[in-house]
């Protein structure tokens, strides 16, 4: 694999994920600057900015699936769309957040089923596999 630069996680996401038309779903929830915020006072982190910086590198869907709340994390309505996501990119962060928001919830539930499916996560780009 390439050097492990934005442009070649990127566009090894995109790949695996099942190319530009497959959606790309980013789940920012560990990021403790993202809205609302955990803890802190520097600049918020806007995942836009990562779907923007995807779309640049030629994925056409992109989306932001976050919440900090338990109950809307096990909603079928709000965990939906994993099914239909290619791939989906954890950018780093709290593992502790991940745990308490998700664990035991449809996202969870969803997101454990993706080996036997085939669908690629990662969450650094040495997660990244063929």
């Amino acid at each position: 694999m390439e050097a492990n630069t934005f442009d070649a996680v990127a566009s090894r996401l995109i790949a695996l994920a099942g190319g530009p038309d497959a959606l790309i779903l980013i789940i920012p929830t560990a990021n403790e600057a993202v809205a609302p915020r955990l803890r802190g006072t520097g600049p918020a982190f806007d995942p836009g900015e990562l779907v923007h910086l995807l779309q640049g590198k030629g994925a056409r869907h992109v989306d932001v699936l976050h919440t900090r709340d338990r109950f809307e994390a096990d909603s079928e309505n709000f965990a939906v769309r994993l099914r239909n996501a290619g791939g989906v990119w954890i950018p780093g962060g709290g593992s502790r957040i991940l745990e308490r928001t998700y664990r035991g919830t449809a996202v969870a539930r969803l997101c454990s089923l993706t080996p036997a499916t085939g669908t690629h996560r990662t969450s650094t780009p040495h997660d990244i596999v063929a």
